[in-house]
């Protein structure tokens, strides 16, 4: 009778064992996983910065009157698309703009709500739209357009205006 009871509290210390084993992995998997999200998030957030530099630094290089030059910058972390809104667009009412479709004009109507200065690029990301920054010596044709990523990569042409680079896809 006395190994009995030594077997039954030898198997509930194994067992007890096992299951403080079980939550020691379980606790170290979900902290490991939630640490490589937080990499991987400030990993997007540092290409999104790099994109917005390299778009400052277009918009100052290819101002000049009459010069022309196809762009073809890296997108950012999975972006699907990104947008090009002219500052006047943001001030007027979106239903009396021609040639704006669906996707743009939710796209024009967020930015009209926003604080100034009011941000007019974008990058789509599956259904969120994110800030990129401002830059007025951009415009568009039809006050707004939006280009597409394609094999990882956007690109657009711009043509020098003088004070500011019209885009054009």
């Amino acid at each position: 009778m006395k190994n009995t009871i030594f077997n039954n509290k030898a198997q509930i210390q194994h067992v007890f064992g096992f299951i403080l084993t079980a939550i020691v992995i379980v606790a170290t998997l979900s902290i490991g996983s939630y640490l490589v999200y937080l990499l991987l998030q400030e990993g997007c957030d540092a290409e999104d910065y790099r994109l917005e530099n390299k778009i400052k630094e277009i918009t100052n290089t290819y101002d000049t009157y009459g010069t022309k030059q196809t762009i073809s910058l890296p997108t950012p972390c999975g972006a699907q698309a990104i947008c090009f809104i002219n500052q006047d667009a943001q001030k007027s009412d979106t239903n009396t703009l021609t040639g704006v479709s669906g996707g743009i004009k939710r796209l024009l109507n967020l930015s009209i709500e926003l604080p100034e200065p009011k941000p007019n690029i974008f990058l789509v990301r599956g259904d969120s739209i994110i800030e990129l920054t401002t830059n007025e010596k951009i415009k568009v044709e039809n006050n707004a357009l939006c280009v597409p990523s394609q094999y990882g990569k956007f690109e657009f042409g711009v043509e020098g205006r003088g004070r500011s680079i019209l885009i054009k896809e």
